[in-house]
């Protein structure tokens, strides 16, 4: 068959042609039975009817045939005309293609972000089934308008290929032929000398970044119009992209001026939205090393929509600074409040000069790693000059406030948290958002320094705060009912607890999903509360899960979601599975010493569990040395009166009388009882542990 438009293919009545894409042409055609419809059928053109050219339409006619997704074109049917020209017949999509739509549309860069996450979201089905697209362009992307609303489509899987098998019997791609579209090719696709098949769906990746930098600056990151092949190929291999809105800059005035008209913007403005966080997603999107891209497509969407909800995004450098300033830009009408707040607080510290040296450092990092010099220093200088005193309230006081990072200066955190207390409650009544993030923040710390009655009233007003202002599936609201819950568990009131742990957990599954790693902490504390009230088969579950959601985390807080190895290890010590426990405490301890150091409050914690094994084994003196070392960390962390001090003291006290120490046995079961009874209630297991260490050796415990 030619390429002169046929009067019919098998049963469609021919409207028009539409244009040729791979190696058929594609026409409009009228189908009337057993459904009336307008369709599009691509017919192989006979000057492509070798072998290998069937078999490769063929490959197309069985990949859009196992997708079946809203952002795919779909097929409806697939046969042979009667002169043996392979035809299949799919969805006809009435649209445009989607950066022309865009453009046509005047969409604003937000409007573009959300159309090209639906593409994401179709790529990532086909990937699901075993397919990568491998020439994912502006062409293949056509936009429709269903309802109202626009819906992109992915069309034209002719060079689509497998992931796990040959989607057409003699489907051979040979080294020496290029497949795709150079100007979106990604490096490994474009090296002929390369293995041609050793593609995966990090190429569709690269090819959808492509598209994005072309969506956000009007341009791709080269202009390739004037090049031949061997000059492109080259260009890929060799050389590096700019981030977007360095290629902005580049343009000249008259063209910047017509981009930014395009998406409803002054051309300063546009470039201030494509500078920081556009950059480094984009740049992630097309590295030319693939193990740097982004995983999967989803995970590329996924941190367009963290910056759609200006969250920190994965692509950034994971500072401080960084996820403060995106703090601040969430909650922008409170700024002016929180640094009223912060210079009543903070004035006279120190450490502002060190704070901003600080900032340098980590801006310099960012610089290197993206080789984004001029940009990373002014975002780093700008996030300095916007928010220093806020960020100096929250790094300054909060962090050494907390136990872990004070290591000791218990004394001075207690006056700042108690300060704080006082000046947020009465500034910020009218910022009940903002008040609720401080709250929660010194309320953790209260809970972490065994002052429970000073963190109680902070968690229910935060989390009140929070329930009356945001959306019941908020993260925040998790946060909340988490830390409520484990001030409850602290003081021995389970049943209490496990309702808000487990609506805690609900909300986050809800809003990350099954497999998210950010579970793992909820898992734990609703595991560990099942161990205490004594219900090991809803337990260990979810503790087994928490650590395999934990060893696939590898973001900036690994260690703490690790704590799941010590809460799985905890777990099988309390059924006496000791082989169990043994690695997964050790791993834990190994872990946390080389990511926090050695007087980490969780170093201790997992050195008391340690001990224990020990002595269970009949190895007193074994379980003396790691308690021992415990003791010394909880003293320096948390000081002679906390909880967890009087704990580790009630642990001494049992392998004391075990050893027949009595002298020994009673002075830490009874320094053990006076620290509990200060903070914890009579019926609390801290308090009734030493009694009962003291009645043992009949001693009056009062």
């Amino acid at each position: 068959m030619g390429d002169s438009k046929p009067e019919e293919i098998g049963p469609y009545r021919v409207i028009e042609r539409l244009g040729s894409g791979g190696m058929g042409a594609v026409f409009l055609a009228e189908q009337t039975e057993p459904v009336q419809r307008l369709v599009a059928v691509k017919i192989m053109r006979s000057i492509f009817a070798d072998l290998e050219a069937k078999a490769r339409f063929g490959a197309e006619r069985q990949a859009m045939a196992r997708l079946q997704h809203p952002n795919i074109a779909q097929i409806f049917a697939a046969d042979s005309t009667d002169e043996g020209h392979p035809y299949f017949v799919m969805e006809h999509v009435k649209g445009e293609q989607i950066v022309r739509y865009c453009d046509h549309k005047r969409l604003p860069i937000k409007d573009r972000l959300l159309l090209f996450c639906d593409v994401c979201s179709g790529a990532q089905h086909a990937h699901q089934k075993g397919i990568i697209h491998r020439d994912l362009k502006p062409s293949n992307i056509l936009v429709a308008e269903i309802e109202g609303r626009p819906v992109p489509k992915i069309i034209d899987f002719g060079i689509a290929k497998a992931l796990d098998r040959p989607l057409a019997e003699d489907a051979v791609v040979t080294g020496d032929r290029l497949i795709g579209t150079p100007a979106y090719l990604s490096p490994e696709a474009a090296n002929l000398a390369g293995d041609p098949l050793d593609l995966d769906t990090r190429s569709d990746v690269f090819s959808l970044g492509i598209l994005l930098y072309e969506l956000l600056v009007g341009h791709r990151p080269f202009d390739d119009e004037n090049t031949n092949l061997f000059q492109v190929l080259q260009r890929i291999a060799v050389e590096e992209p700019t981030g977007p809105s360095t290629r902005w800059s580049d343009l000249d005035v008259d063209t910047r001026d017509v981009i930014a008209q395009q998406r409803h913007l002054e051309p300063a403005a546009l470039h201030k939205s494509l500078r920081g966080d556009l950059d480094w997603i984009v740049l992630k999107a097309i590295a030319r090393d693939r193990d740097q891209r982004y995983p999967s497509t989803a995970a590329l969407a996924a941190d367009i929509q963290r910056y759609l909800r200006h969250e920190p995004v994965e692509a950034s450098p994971p500072s401080n600074l960084y996820r403060f300033q995106k703090f601040v830009r969430r909650r922008l009408g409170a700024v002016i409040s929180a640094a009223v707040v912060v210079l009543a607080l903070v004035i006279g510290f120190a450490a502002r000069t060190l704070e901003a040296e600080r900032a340098n450092r980590e801006a310099a990092a960012a610089i290197e790693a993206r080789r984004q010099t001029e940009v990373a220093l002014e975002e780093a200088e700008q996030a300095r000059s916007e928010a220093a005193e806020v960020s100096k309230f929250l790094i300054d006081l909060f962090s050494v406030s907390d136990p872990g990072e004070a290591r000791g200066n218990t004394v001075t955190a207690r006056e700042l948290l108690d300060n704080a207390s006082r000046e947020i409650r009465r500034d910020l009544a009218d910022q009940p958002l903002v008040r609720a993030r401080f709250m929660q923040t010194m309320a953790e710390v209260y809970r972490k320094l065994g002052l429970y009655e000073k963190a109680a009233p902070l968690f229910d007003q935060a989390l009140a705060d929070r329930k009356a202002n945001l959306p019941p599936d908020h993260l925040d609201i998790a946060l909340s009912l988490n830390g409520k819950a484990a001030l409850l568990a602290a003081l021995g009131d389970s049943e209490a607890a496990l309702p808000l742990f487990v609506e805690a957990l609900d909300i986050r599954q809800r809003a990350l999903g099954p497999d998210d790693p950010r579970l793992a902490p909820s898992l734990s504390n609703l595991g560990n509360l099942y161990t205490d009230l004594e219900r090991p088969e809803q337990a260990e579950p979810l503790l087994v899960r928490a650590v395999e959601l934990a060893e696939h985390y590898q973001g900036p807080q690994r260690q703490a979601v690790l704590v799941a190895y010590n809460n799985l290890g905890s777990y099988y010590l309390d059924q006496g599975q000791l082989d169990k426990a043994q690695p997964l405490l050790q791993t834990f301890v190994d872990q946390q010493r080389a990511a926090v150091g050695s007087d980490h409050p969780w170093v201790a914690f997992g050195l008391e569990n340690l001990g224990e094994i020990r002595f269970q084994l009949q190895d007193p003196d074994g379980a003396l040395t790691y308690y021992d070392e415990a003791l010394s960390i909880l003293e320096k962390v948390y000081g002679a009166e906390h909880p967890e001090f009087g704990f580790c003291l009630a642990k001494l006290g049992l392998i004391y009388t075990s050893k027949g120490d009595r002298p020994r046995a009673e002075d830490h079961f009874q320094r053990a009882l006076e620290i509990h009874r200060a903070v914890l209630p009579e019926d609390h297991p801290y308090v009734i542990e030493a009694a009962e260490g003291l009645a043992a050796l009949g001693t009056a415990g009062s």
